[in-house]
């Protein structure tokens, strides 16, 4: 068995797995039985699930594709997209999830992981958010008029940094996503997806 064959067998695999755990997550949240307040939890777990999909679908098309400007746009796809996942977590997770959180919980919810998981968040948003603040706002779409700047930009990206960035990314939403699971199983009720 060649290693290409292993490594298509591996994202095959991959991708069935999280297409098979977003529809569980999305049968959970059209269940009526399921209270309100735990579909806001049940939402949050689809969002960090739907973002590792994402990621891991540009991520294999950085590696898979064979044009090096295609790559690039890929890239710079992936640069947009964990910019934008990382900028909503803060809002996802902030006030009204803590503030619901603490209702289910009865007033006996630690935060102390999921705070370790916020400055795991805070320090990639560091590392990532100049280069792929500059690539979001520079070109993607074009918005910067300066193309010669743009390809400057666009030509500068390291692919290969881009797929460890996207291995970080995977990485710190599996760990919010095991978070998450383990909550849902110490709710009063208990629904497990």
């Amino acid at each position: 068995m060649d290693n290409t064959f292993k490594f298509d067998l591996a994202i095959k695999n991959n991708f069935e797995a999280l297409e098979e755990n977003i529809k569980q997550i999305v049968n959970a949240l059209s269940n009526p039985k399921i209270p309100e307040d735990y579909k806001f939890f049940i939402n949050i777990i689809l969002f960090f699930s739907m973002s590792n999909y994402d990621i891991s679908a540009i991520k294999k098309n950085i590696i898979k594709c064979q044009d090096i400007w295609e790559r690039l746009l890929f890239c710079r796809l992936l640069a947009i997209t964990i910019f934008e996942f990382v900028d909503d977590v803060h809002q996802l997770l902030g006030k009204e999830f803590r503030s619901k959180m603490t209702f289910l919980f009865n007033n006996n919810y630690d935060f102390e992981e999921i705070n370790i998981l916020g400055k795991k968040l805070s320090n990639f948003k560091k590392y990532i958010n100049g280069g792929f603040k500059t690539i979001r706002h520079n070109t993607i779409g074009h918005r910067d008029h300066d193309a010669f700047k743009q390809y400057e930009i666009i030509n500068a990206i390291n692919y290969d940094d881009f797929i460890n960035i996207s291995d970080d990314a995977i990485k710190l939403i599996t760990d919010y996503v095991r978070y998450f699971s383990s909550t849902m199983s110490k709710l009063p009720y208990v629904y497990s997806i």
